[in-house]
């Protein structure tokens, strides 16, 4: 749908409406495979019960839900930016954050063992 509303590619759009507006200097969508010599993150899956890195992940099957590249930094200045309403409106804001049974437009929250973490971009 973004692609077709903005005539951009998802790329593009991420460059343009979310790096480049907010200084993210290491975010980018990746088309192929983790390549650890740029410091990308290698995914872990927990088999029998201990993490294993992935040796083969390729992150644009996911397409936008998970092939976009950052670092914490990056991601910092992102959530910061998303949430002084430099992204998105108040009210966009307040339906992201909106949960109804732990689901969510954009963010949930999950619970490990009475501990809970927030995640979602």
């Amino acid at each position: 749908m973004l692609e077709k509303i903005t005539g951009k590619s998802y790329a593009e759009a991420l460059e343009e409406r979310i790096a480049s507006k907010i200084g993210l200097k290491d975010t980018y969508l990746t088309t192929g495979n983790i390549n650890v010599n740029k410091n990308e993150a290698l995914t872990y899956i927990h088999f029998g019960g201990d993490w294993q890195p992935v040796t083969e992940t390729h992150p644009s099957i996911l397409f936008s839900a998970g092939a976009i590249v950052s670092t914490p930094g990056d991601l910092a200045k992102f959530i910061q930016a998303l949430f002084e309403g430099k992204l998105v409106s108040r009210d966009t804001l307040d339906r992201m954050k909106a949960t109804r049974d732990g689901e969510g437009f954009a963010m949930v929250t999950v619970t490990f063992q009475s501990v809970s973490r927030a995640f979602g971009w």
